[in-house]
């Protein structure tokens, strides 16, 4: 059989049409954490918020390289994942696949009204479109230019498919190791956001039509970055150009690992043609290849790229005004046939593995449920159900068992029991997964002085002269040391427990406070007996202490002495302190 090159598509955008949509900005955390919540705001005053959880498009093997000014390679540290997956808040049967761009959150999600597009309008802000909104790009089909392959040379490069019957489906998404190229053009573009744009695109194609759709998904392994000029691509004819990306990589990235090579170009190609590939290329390293122009609205470059590869998934056109359609429609859905196709490709093709092999539910506090792996489950904040557990059929609703563990009850007995049903009974919770074995519920810790600690119930503890802290306390989370502090006595410190100083009349400045911290000066030296007012009777008491004294509360200006000066102190403050 003769295999035909993809198609070109031939694209062009209609200018002079009103904006559409709602102008929108977008809130959320620019350090990318493995949660977040994101806002849209919109002019006209509506928000939607949306609840994300980091989710790689990446294969465990992703690398980045940089090509140099020689024509040589160096890899380069990737930057930190930026795309995500999750559902709107409150909306448990909504979707939502997101990527961080630059300062913009860009993507879409898909509640009961439809699905919705961020996107970037034509003044560098942000629009919110639904889909009846999106305008279709207008062009036709430039397969006839296009060269054809021998059976020899399709079959070239091929790797052996196993004899699998037809309509085979894993159970698992089926993944395609995916190596992307680009040109200089396309780093003018996007610079510094070029690896985090072709990420952002692939989360879109994954999560908005090839997931969900024909249970595929394409896993990055190698994005190679052009910063400089010295690219191997000269042309900007699609055949042309694919025919360069095809030769470059045959002849100099042999080892890099793929299924397919997806070339993103910002290029201005000829004719209006936007996008060109290999038909039916999966497993060929010889014809695994295809190019999309970039720089279009959301909805349209997502269905551009879903094209092409689909093209390498063996899909022709088909004008039903779906994905595969001759000419763009932004549409963003394959039709049945289409579908057929690519399900069959990937249950019989060699090359295609599992994206998870040790999957299992992993559920979220939102009620989101997705299939990772254990470790990955966890890293995301998750909990995972156990491997080959599958996500309740309706997204949202997955709910987190609550954890149990060794509850000791006020009554001394021991079960156990949920945390909430602990606390509802007025237990104490001995830990997540901890056992009642051993477990006496009236022990606790036994403090001897400040430096010994034991482990005792109340009896034994008062019994042996310890100082007993509470049932279920710990020696290695109490502190033994005595509860005493500052207390201030007519104008003097002393360190002593807050029950002693306050029965000695004192002021007491709390537990670890220190007496050099404090200050007890009173406020009225001349109210020598305290009773709030400088009276007769403080006259009685200077005089009956009168001569060297030392420190007492009689010698007013503290020069050792009661006398002369200490009285005129005493008269000059008589009454009410």
């Amino acid at each position: 059989m003769i295999l035909n090159l993809l198609s070109f598509l031939v694209t062009t955008f209609a200018g002079g049409t009103e904006p559409t949509g709602t102008s929108i900005q977008s809130v959320f955390d620019p350090s990318l954490p493995i949660t977040m919540q994101a806002t849209l705001q919109g002019e006209d005053g509506r928000t939607w918020t949306l609840d994300l959880h980091r989710h790689s498009v990446r294969a465990d093997n992703y690398r980045v390289l940089e090509q140099q000014r020689d024509g040589s390679f160096i890899e380069v540290e990737p930057g930190p994942v930026n795309t995500y997956r999750g559902i709107l808040a409150g909306q448990p049967n909504t979707r939502v696949v997101a990527a961080v761009v630059g300062d913009q959150l860009v993507g879409g999600f898909e509640d009961h009204d439809g699905r919705w597009w961020i996107e970037e309008d034509d003044f560098g802000g942000q629009v919110l479109r639904h889909e009846s909104e999106v305008e279709p790009c207008k062009g036709t089909c430039g397969v006839d230019d296009l060269p054809i392959f021998s059976d020899e040379e399709l079959q070239d490069g091929f790797e052996e498919t196993p004899d699998l019957p037809s309509g085979f489906l894993g159970g698992l998404l089926d993944e395609c190791e995916l190596a992307c190229d680009m040109d200089y053009e396309f780093y003018q573009d996007y610079g510094g956001n070029s690896e985090s744009k072709i990420n952002s695109d692939i989360n879109n194609v994954n999560g908005f039509n090839y997931e969900p759709e024909v249970n595929v998904t394409h896993s990055i392994t190698t994005i190679i970055v052009r910063s400089n000029a010295s690219d191997p691509y000269t042309t900007t004819n699609a055949g042309g150009l694919l025919d360069q990306v095809r030769s470059h990589w045959l002849g100099n990235q042999q080892g890099v690992q793929r299924d397919l090579v997806q070339m993103f170009s910002g290029r201005n190609l000829d004719g209006g043609t936007i996008g060109v590939a290999y038909l039916d290329a999966i497993c060929s390293t010889n014809n695994g290849y295809g190019l999309c122009e970039s720089g279009f609205s959301t909805s349209c470059q997502t269905d551009l790229i879903s094209h092409e590869l689909g093209h390498n998934w063996g899909c022709n056109h088909i004008n039903d005004g779906n994905t595969m359609n001759s000419s763009l429609t932004c549409s963003n859905n394959f039709s049945t046939s289409s579908r057929n196709t690519i399900q069959n490709t990937a249950a019989t093709s060699g090359c295609i593995g599992s994206a998870v092999p040790d999957a299992g539910a992993c559920c979220f506090t939102t009620g989101f449920c997705t299939s990772l792996d254990e470790s990955g489950c966890e890293n995301s904040g998750g909990f995972f159900f156990g491997l080959g557990e599958a996500c309740p059929a309706d997204q949202g609703t997955c709910e987190i068992p609550e954890p149990e563990g060794a509850c000791c009850f006020p009554n001394g007995t021991c079960s156990v029991v949920e945390i909430s049903d602990c606390a509802n009974g007025g237990g104490q919770f001995r830990g997540v997964d901890s056992s009642c074995f051993g477990v006496d519920c009236l022990a606790g810790a036994c403090c001897f002085g400040a430096d010994a600690c034991t482990t005792a119930n109340e009896v034994q503890c008062n019994a042996a002269g310890g100082a007993f802290q509470d049932a279920g306390s710990a020696c290695a989370s109490v502190d033994c040391t005595p509860p005493i502090g500052a207390c201030c006595i007519n104008g003097a410190c002393a360190q002593l427990e807050q029950i002693i100083c306050l029965a000695a009349s004192g002021t007491f400045s709390g537990i670890g406070v220190d007496c050099s911290s404090v200050s007890c000066e009173q406020p009225c030296p001349e109210d020598i007996d305290n009773s709030g007012a400088v009276d007769f009777n403080d006259i009685l008491s200077l005089l009956a202490a009168w001569g060297p004294c030392g420190a007492c509360s009689e010698d007013i200006d503290n020069n050792g002495t009661v006398d002369f000066a200490d009285l005129l102190g005493v008269l000059a403050a008589y009454g009410d302190c």
